[in-house]
């Protein structure tokens, strides 16, 4: 069980995490703009091929998620220590040991679950991981950008 002082200085952990990844997400879009319209901006330069400009926008919208993401993991983490679940795992009710939860203060699970769990990347689907839909997308427009501009030879006499 954890301690009512661990439990206070979880809950700091986690809401300075917080405020630095929402400090962090304001800087990247440059203050209180919206990740749309910095994305915008990004994909509006004529100069850019279309492959890149899809890949930005790929990368923005990884990035996105992932932040995204992360801030649902420690706001769930806060939802569970107003409930009082904070340091139980959600799988098997089990009691997430201390060092577990000072290294990764919005981790729900126990080590064993986790484990089962798996810290693969997720998958959607079809079984294809989103970074493999990613690569698969960019490099098929990288080579049918790379088609449209190449040069075919003369054909020989």
């Amino acid at each position: 069980m954890i301690h009512q002082h661990d439990l206070q200085a979880h809950r700091q952990q986690l809401q300075a995490l917080r405020s630095a990844l929402l400090t962090r997400i304001a800087d990247q879009r440059g203050g209180s703009r919206s990740r749309a319209d910095v994305a915008a901006d990004h994909f509006m330069n004529a100069q850019d091929s279309h492959a890149q400009v899809t890949s930005a926008r790929d990368l923005e919208f990884a990035v996105y998620e992932h932040e995204t993401a992360e801030l649902a993991e420690l706001d769930l983490a806060l939802l569970r220590l107003d409930a009082g679940t904070y340091g139980v795992c959600v799988d098997c009710a089990a009691h997430i040991p201390e060092a577990r939860l000072q290294a990764k203060p919005e981790v729900q699970r126990c080590l064993p679950y986790q484990e089962k769990k798996g810290t693969q990347p997720s998958l959607r689907r079809d079984g294809v991981t989103r970074c493999q839909a990613v690569s698969r997308r960019t490099s098929g427009l990288f080579a049918s950008q790379a088609s449209k501009h190449s040069v075919t030879p003369p054909a020989k006499r």
